[in-house]
């Protein structure tokens, strides 16, 4: 109910004491030390672990658990590593265990227990599929999707904006990643021009919007 009254949600929040006591008395066990807002979804508090310093940005669903149509209920922890941030919009499935450092951008969905290692740079509207592991330093373009169980192994890699990773990919070097954007016809332009984008020119692309 405290969810659906704002008002009441932002004094408890706003104060460190109120805070401590909403959290710890619903059970919550990890760091207090993150900034969260009266519409930010969160649930099933004693399977939540937030790190030092973590934001979770209003409107972001932070799903420990997830109903079926078949009536199945899903349930998983969710770890967010210090310093960490959630966008605007993120939508977060059960079972995320996510690094330090790390971004994922507005309105990015991510499935049962994505994997999302530190320093990870996920794009606006970007989509992580269930099981997906991802490796310190990536940065994943706006609107990419990375398929069921996809690995990208390689540190410090880009994922070119709008890029598709099809499922059960294993990404270990550049030119793995090069094949599968060739076997997708790659075809993502920056604005109104025809050049391509490819992973040197990510941060204009950045820069543009």
């Amino acid at each position: 109910a405290i969810y659906y009254f704002t008002p009441l949600y932002w004094l408890l929040l706003s104060n460190r004491f109120t805070k401590r006591i909403l959290f710890r008395g619903f059970g919550y066990k990890g760091s207090l030390d993150f900034t969260t807002y009266p519409d930010t979804w969160i649930r099933d508090l004693p399977i939540l672990k937030l790190g030092i310093g973590v934001y979770l940005a209003n409107k972001a669903t932070i799903g420990t658990n997830l109903c079926l149509a078949d009536g199945t209920i899903y349930v998983a922890p969710i770890t967010i590593g210090d310093h960490s941030v959630v966008g605007h919009m993120c939508m977060i499935a059960p079972g995320l265990r996510m690094g330090r450092n790390s971004e994922l951008g507005s309105g990015s969905a991510l499935g049962v227990r994505v994997t999302i290692g530190d320093r990870v740079n996920v794009g606006p509207c970007a989509g992580i599929n269930h099981y997906a592991k991802i490796a310190n330093g990536v940065k994943i373009g706006a609107q990419s999707y990375i398929g069921i169980r996809a690995q990208i192994n390689v540190e410090g890699m880009t994922i070119p904006a709008f890029s598709n990773i099809p499922a059960n990919s294993v990404i270990n070097a550049e030119d793995d990643l090069q094949e599968i954007l060739r076997s997708n016809g790659y075809r993502a332009e920056v604005r109104s021009t025809n050049k391509l984008i490819t992973s040197d020119d990510m941060n204009v692309f950045t820069m543009m919007n």
